[in-house]
């Protein structure tokens, strides 16, 4: 989805119990980095579920991106044929 909307730098998700950021690895414009950094500080936010450039000096948020979705379609292809 982020693919096709580049003019966004990401999503903050707002749940019950849990503050999700997803930053866009395809956007025009990056979240600054200050903004990450607050959002970390931020109650309820979840930086396990979050997806974003950071840490630094990690694997590419590009990578893992790409990584979950080759996941998500090989196990699609495994269900297609075992369902």
């Amino acid at each position: 989805m982020f693919r096709q909307h580049a003019r966004w730098s990401g999503a903050v998700l707002s749940f019950k119990r849990d503050l999700i950021l997803f930053e866009n690895p395809y956007a025009e414009v990056a979240l600054p980095t200050e903004f990450t950094e607050l959002a970390t500080r931020m109650f309820r936010f979840d930086y396990g579920r979050s997806w974003s450039e950071w840490p630094q000096g990690r694997v590419s948020l590009k990578s893992r991106v790409s990584e979950a979705l080759d996941h998500v379609n090989s196990l699609a292809a495994v269900a297609r044929y075992t369902w």
